[in-house]
């Protein structure tokens, strides 16, 4: 069960990877610059503080999405069926929604 759809998924881990490699190509230039007007040590502590500080926010604010799908929102039946794409099996499920 997935909580987001495909496109969103594959936005959101694309934005987090790019990210990711932003602050992997600035760390190296604010420990030469911390390292030349402090220590490298503070230099390395600052950065791993806010390392620490960066992976807190996703846990404190982050509803968790486990088993809470948009498929709870549906007021329909779900149909479910399985077929082949390629040469792969796949289970596809469709929300069939009643109008009021």
């Amino acid at each position: 069960m997935k909580a987001f759809l495909t496109h969103i998924r594959g936005t959101a881990v694309g934005a987090a990877y790019n990210t990711g490699r932003i602050g992997a190509a600035i760390a190296p230039i604010l420990i030469g610059i911390i390292a030349t007007t402090q220590s490298i040590g503070f230099g390395l502590a600052v950065l791993g503080i806010s390392y620490a500080f960066m992976g807190l926010i996703p846990a404190l604010f982050i509803k968790e999405k486990m088993d809470d799908t948009f498929e709870n929102d549906t007021k329909g039946e779900i149909l479910e069926k399985e077929g082949e794409v390629g040469n792969e099996r796949v289970l596809v499920k469709e929300v069939l929604v009643q109008k009021p």
